[in-house]
């Protein structure tokens, strides 16, 4: 129990405790099965085989849009839609977008900052890189 508590605290600040590079969306799966105490619930709770939260989990296969609102439920609020899909998730659900009302009276959806997506492409760019070095480290040996 202990280490579970550990891992949900820990599981956004630690993204490397697995040992293979998962994206944002893997990590947020991964977290879900924790909360609800494994895949094969998580795959119960949600009326799926455990083979395709498995997919889901090692990228194989994208959580499609209807299940992203039942993890949600599934894990009382945990793992959000935001979490599962940080791509696209204000297109899908734009009343979960911030809106802000303008002095002239429009309303603007402000959708993720321009920092965050340079953010992902800086980390996508470091996974690539050590991935690099690995590949040629391992040749050279």
């Amino acid at each position: 129990m202990m280490l579970r508590q550990w891992l949900l605290t820990h599981i956004k600040t630690l993204p490397n405790v697995w040992p293979m590079e998962l994206s944002h969306t893997q990590l947020s799966v991964k977290r879900a099965c924790l909360v609800v105490s494994g895949q094969s619930r998580l795959a119960r709770l949600l009326g799926v085989s455990v083979p395709t939260v498995n997919q889901w989990i090692s990228g194989k296969r994208p959580v499609p849009i209807p299940y992203c609102v039942a993890i949600e439920h599934a894990t009382n609020g945990a793992v959000t839609r935001k979490d599962l899909r940080p791509d696209d998730w204000y297109l899908i659900w734009p009343e979960l977008a911030e809106k802000v009302q303008a002095s002239d009276g429009l309303i603007t959806v402000v959708t993720p900052d321009r920092r965050a997506s340079e953010r992902r492409d800086h980390e996508r760019r470091a996974a690539d890189r050590r991935q690099s070095e690995r590949r040629g480290a391992k040749g050279g040996a």
